[in-house]
């Protein structure tokens, strides 16, 4: 079964960048915002679980590691770049 949900995100400006959002279910509908572990995304989310929520909730996801991401693409250069940037 093909579960419809949000492959629209939208862009929320922050002091630190910009955050990804995506909303599913009624507008009117309270909120449930469901968090992401550290490396986790918005698409890593089980399409058929969202849709199940949002019938009765307004359902946010949002991607925190925007910023983490571009920040690890600029410093993994080659294989030591690869090295530092997972290392920490």
């Amino acid at each position: 079964m093909i579960w419809m949900t949000s492959k629209d995100s939208t862009q929320i400006p922050t002091k630190e960048g910009s955050l990804a959002v995506r909303v599913d279910g009624d507008p009117q509908s309270t909120p449930l915002l469901l968090c992401q572990r550290f490396r986790g995304t918005m698409d890593d989310w089980d399409p058929e679980f969202v849709a199940r929520l949002a019938t009765a909730r307004r359902v946010i996801r949002f991607d925190g590691i925007v910023n983490l991401t571009q920040q690890e693409t600029k410093l993994a250069s080659g294989v030591t770049g690869m090295h530092v940037s997972s290392s920490g």
